[in-house]
C-alpha cells in the first residue's frame, strides 16, 4: 500500500482559508503562493485578471498566520495607495520605506541599507504598469508640445494603447520601445547588472508618433 502523502501546515492553511472564503485558488496560484515562504525572493507576474492581488492577498494572510513582520512598497505614492487598497494594509513609497539619511556626495543615503536591514521578515514590493499611465496622464500637460517620449523599458500592449491617446491629446510624441536584452533563461536569478549594455534598441512608431520622431 502507498504511503499517504502528508499535506503541510501551508497547504493545510490554503485549504481552511478556500473553503473560509468559498473559491478555489487555481494550481499556479496555491504554487506561487507556497513558494513565497520557501524562497528568498518570489516575482508574481500576469495579465489582468490571472489573479495576481488573490495571491499577494493570501501570501499576506498566510504570514500573518505565521507571525511574520510584514512591509508593503511600491515606487510612487500612486502605487503605494493601489497597493494598500487591494490589500488593506499600509504601504509606503519604497523611498519612505527605507528612509532618506542625507547623501555621500551625489549619491542617497538612506537608513536601512545592506549593513542595517528593515525590520521585516516579508516584504512586498507592488509594481503596477498602470503607474506609466498614472504618471502621463499628471505629468503629460506640463511637457513642451512636440517633445519625444520614448518608452525604454517594454511595456505591455494594453499601456502603449492607453499612452498613445492621452499623447496625441496634449500634443506630445510618445515611441514605443522594447530593449532586446532577452536570454535563453527567466527569472531574477540570471539577472545582471550589464544586461542591457550594447544590447540594441527597437522603437515603434505609434498613433502619436510621425516617423521622423521615431527616426530623431
Amino acid at each position: 500500500m502507498k504511503p499517504l502523502a502528508m499535506k503541510t501546515h501551508v497547504q493545510l492553511f490554503l485549504d481552511r482559508w478556500q473553503d473560509s472564503c468559498h473559491f478555489e485558488l487555481a494550481d499556479k496560484q496555491r504554487e506561487a503562493v507556497e513558494k513565497s515562504l520557501e524562497s528568498g525572493m518570489t516575482v508574481i507576474t500576469g495579465g489582468p485578471g490571472t489573479g495576481k492581488t488573490t495571491v499577494v492577498q493570501t501570501i499576506i494572510r498566510l504570514a500573518e498566520q505565521e507571525g511574520l513582520r510584514i512591509l508593503l512598497c511600491a515606487p510612487t505614492g500612486r502605487a503605494a495607495k493601489r497597493l494598500a487598497e487591494t490589500t488593506q494594509r499600509k504601504a509606503k513609497t519604497i523611498h519612505r520605506l527605507l528612509i532618506p539619511d542625507g547623501r555621500q556626495g551625489r549619491i542617497q543615503v538612506f537608513e536601512y541599507n545592506e549593513t542595517k536591514l528593515l525590520p521585516a521578515d516579508l516584504v512586498i514590493v507592488g509594481l503596477y504598469p498602470q503607474s506609466t499611465i498614472d504618471w502621463m496622464t499628471e505629468y503629460l500637460p506640463r511637457l513642451h508640445p512636440g517633445c519625444l517620449v520614448v518608452d525604454m523599458v517594454g511595456v505591455k500592449r494594453a499601456v502603449v494603447e492607453q499612452a498613445t491617446p492621452l499623447a496625441l491629446a496634449n500634443g506630445v510624441h510618445f515611441v514605443g520601445g522594447h530593449p532586446m536584452a532577452g536570454r535563453e533563461f527567466s527569472g531574477y536569478a540570471y539577472a545582471t547588472a550589464d544586461l542591457f549594455e550594447n544590447a540594441s534598441m527597437i522603437l515603434v512608431q505609434t498613433d502619436s508618433s510621425p516617423l521622423w520622431a521615431v527616426d530623431e
